[in-house]
């Protein structure tokens, strides 16, 4: 319903044989694309996470806002955000996202999440204090 599933037949491409061939899993577009609709892929990394720089730098920023909140204990978050040129909410969902559990970073970083998981929906989730909870809503692999 979300994504589309290719699964590739080994002997046609010259691979090892196996039961099953590789399966690719790829979700559907968020719109549309222009132009002409073409499927690559590189036969070395099929079935490997391709990890999202764009995740990646948002949990290095969500770090460097936490450091910056327990190194100034005294002063309050709408200070620091407008110091950082930023605003307290966002601030506030940053510093939630820094205490995301080392499961559920490595596997952001990695690019072991859903396939759905977006810098924007990251942002803007409820992330629960539990871990085990945090992972299963981020659905790390």
């Amino acid at each position: 319903e979300n994504e589309l599933i290719i699964e590739l037949n080994a002997d046609t491409l010259g691979m090892a044989s196996t039961d099953k061939g590789p399966i690719i899993r790829m979700p559907h577009p968020n719109r549309r694309p222009f132009g002409e609709h073409k499927l690559r892929f590189d036969p070395e990394r099929i079935g490997e996470p391709e990890p999202n720089p764009d995740l990646a730098a948002l949990l290095q920023e969500a770090k460097a806002v936490q450091e910056l909140v327990l190194n100034n204990p005294q002063r309050p978050l709408n200070h620091l955000a407008e110091q950082q040129g930023s605003c307290r909410k966002r601030m506030t969902q940053l510093l939630q996202l820094s205490w995301l559990s080392p499961k559920a970073t490595k596997a952001i970083v990695e690019g072991r999440h859903s396939e759905s998981l977006t810098r924007g929906r990251l942002m803007n989730l409820s992330i629960p204090p539990q871990w085990e909870e945090q992972e299963r809503l981020l659905s790390v692999r």
